[in-house]
């Protein structure tokens, strides 16, 4: 392995894996596989994981004891489909976000019952650049409200691409639109996206213990250390943890 070490230089890799993270001596030392399939040992004196603890587990697990392991084994997260949709034509954002209902509430979904909603709400990208493009574009998105449902998006079939593109088919009349003026479809698929808040998750102290440091150096910085998935979540964490790491000797 070759032995690298960052001292104060802004970097982002880009098609880079990490394969694991640990606490060594004054630091911590990282494992990566780089763009070129190169396994690289990067150091420096601290490290925040800012995945979620989902993905974290499996690259701490050789530094994490059993009550920890047990700790992110109880949070639970949801999974999540997004689309961006390019239309030819242009139509002055409405809103910000159109939540779209059909007049009741929906049963819940399972493995036997599949939801027939396509998508839940749609949001006008266009809406914070005050509409200046010459074309409008929606971004929509789709849950998949149950456990396990990541599996969904593994391998996701045409049906699911078709299934939302219809959906939005027949959204587009209602805002003046044409049926025909999607000119381009972009879909990402966010398999652990929502974290899952449970009556008496916060009593129970598993989210402290699942958000505290591992070890002296090891921080955390995601919305699933308050179960909440929010941009303030994000941003609470994020403070928390670069502070921590600025009282660091």
């Amino acid at each position: 392995f070759e032995q690298l070490c960052l001292q104060g230089d802004h970097r982002m890799r880009a098609n880079t894996m990490v394969l694991e993270c640990k606490n060594i001596p004054g630091g911590v030392e990282v494992l990566i596989e780089d763009e070129s399939g190169v396994l690289r040992r990067l150091q420096a004196r601290a490290a925040i994981m800012a995945a979620p603890k989902y993905v974290a587990q499996s690259i701490l697990r050789s530094q994490a004891d059993s009550s920890r392991l047990q700790a992110w084994g109880a949070l639970t997260y949801r999974a999540y489909l997004v689309a961006n949709f390019l239309l030819d034509t242009k139509r002055v954002s409405p809103a910000f976000d159109l939540f779209c209902l059909r007049g009741q509430f929906p049963p819940a979904p399972s493995f036997g019952r599949r939801t027939d909603r396509a998508m839940t709400d749609a949001i006008f990208a266009d809406w914070a650049n005050h509409d200046r493009s010459s074309h409008s574009i929606l971004t929509v998105y789709r849950p998949y409200p149950l456990e396990g449902a990541r599996h969904f998006l593994l391998n996701p079939s045409p049906r699911i691409q078709a299934e939302v593109i219809d959906e939005v088919s027949r959204l587009l009349p209602q805002l003046g639109l044409a049926e025909n003026s999607i000119r381009g479809v972009r879909m990402t698929l966010w398999g652990h996206a929502l974290p899952l808040a449970k009556v008496g998750l916060l009593s129970s102290g598993v989210l402290h213990q699942s958000a505290a440091p591992l070890g002296e150096r090891i921080f955390f910085a995601n919305q699933d250390d308050f179960a909440n998935p929010s941009f303030e979540s994000c941003v609470e964490s994020a403070e928390r943890a670069a502070a921590m790491v600025r009282h660091l000797s």
